[in-house]
């Protein structure tokens, strides 16, 4: 799902593109919580199962972006730590 986002990413159609795949994936959700029964799986195991892909990948957008930020310090600074300068 990611691919296709990222692949589509600055065309025309990415809004309707986008949308489309957050339908696929909430009606995947539903699909799977309304066959499972009803003593095996509770819904704050299936809610926690969705939920944590998209904080992942939250959490390694977010590292990325203060890494990034830190290295720009850095460079402005003159230097990485240890060079001498």
């Amino acid at each position: 799902m990611l691919l296709i986002i990222c692949l589509t990413y600055g065309y025309p159609f990415f809004l309707e593109v986008f949308v489309a795949m957050v339908s696929m994936g909430v009606t995947y959700g539903a699909s799977i919580f309304a066959i499972t029964p009803k003593n095996v799986m509770h819904a704050r195991s299936l809610l926690a199962a969705a939920a944590v892909p998209a904080i992942v990948r939250a959490v390694l957008l977010i590292y990325k972006y203060v890494k990034s930020k830190c290295s720009g310090e850095r460079e402005r600074k003159g230097g990485t730590p240890g060079s001498g300068k």
